[in-house]
């Protein structure tokens, strides 16, 4: 018993569900001491999982920030330009969207190397040898 602590705490009268009152109560927690102590000890495979999760995270986080802050910043310079000279609106829109394209395939990119990091990442093979 020498692992064990043993909290006692007691509680007022407890009502039961017809309205009787019932005496106090002990309620007793057991905790073992053994579980604040043990150590989680992480193999190979295991931290290769937390990190490609982990940096799949990342990825997807700041590769998407960008192409989100130059998408608007190409939108907002292409609609003043359109209102400077609505003449020319059709070539600075099919300008626009060529440039939205190629602005958005670096965020495509940046999705397609996430998935390799959690589907099909090629550090499993190293650790499984």
């Amino acid at each position: 018993m020498t692992n064990m602590l043993r909290i006692t705490t007691t509680f007022a009268y407890d009502v039961g569900m017809d309205d009787s009152v019932h005496p106090p109560r002990a309620h007793t927690l057991i905790i073992n001491r053994e579980l604040k102590t043990r150590r989680i000890k992480m193999d190979n495979i295991g931290l290769i999982g937390m990190t490609s999760i982990i940096m799949a995270g990342l990825t997807i986080a700041i590769g998407s920030i960008a192409p989100a802050f130059g998408e608007g910043k190409a939108v907002s310079q292409a609609l003043k330009s359109i209102a400077q000279q609505p003449d020319e609106a059709n070539t600075i829109s099919r300008t626009l969207f060529v440039g939205l394209a190629m602005i958005e395939s670096t965020a495509i990119y940046c999705f397609v190397i996430s998935m390799i990091l959690l589907f099909a990442n090629p550090f499993w093979n190293l650790v499984i040898r």
